[in-house]
């Protein structure tokens, strides 16, 4: 099975993936120092170190009748009620769960994990 980690941060759900024999080929971060840690830990995993909202696609080698799982966990500081200066619809980070979405879209996976951090 081959994974994409999405909002992957330092790469703890990557890690629980690997051990449970999930191939992690893509991982998106948009945080520097966060994708850096993961890349200093996950160098065979190709990530995407920019704002999710720009990739428009993403290639990897996938055997025949190999299965996907798209999984992550974007972030929920607009939703949490501790956040009281940016918990309104015009922030647009609070929106980043549509991106999720319409990566879900893009690559069709058989398998979908998300969690809410």
């Amino acid at each position: 099975m081959i994974g994409i980690d999405l909002f992957c941060g330092a790469g703890g759900m990557t890690l629980g993936a690997k051990q449970a024999g999930i191939d992690v080929k893509f991982a998106v971060e948009f945080d520097k120092y966060a994708a850096l840690t993961y890349s200093n830990n996950n160098s065979e995993v190709t990530v995407f170190n920019d704002d999710i909202r720009k990739l428009k696609n993403i290639s990897f080698k996938k055997r025949k009748n190999e299965q996907l799982i798209v999984f992550g966990g974007p972030p929920c500081q607009g939703f949490s009620t501790s956040n009281q200066r940016t918990r309104n619809k015009q922030n647009p980070n609070n929106w980043l769960f549509s991106e999720f979405i319409r990566i879900i879209k893009l690559t069709n996976p058989e398998w979908i994990l998300f969690e809410n951090v």
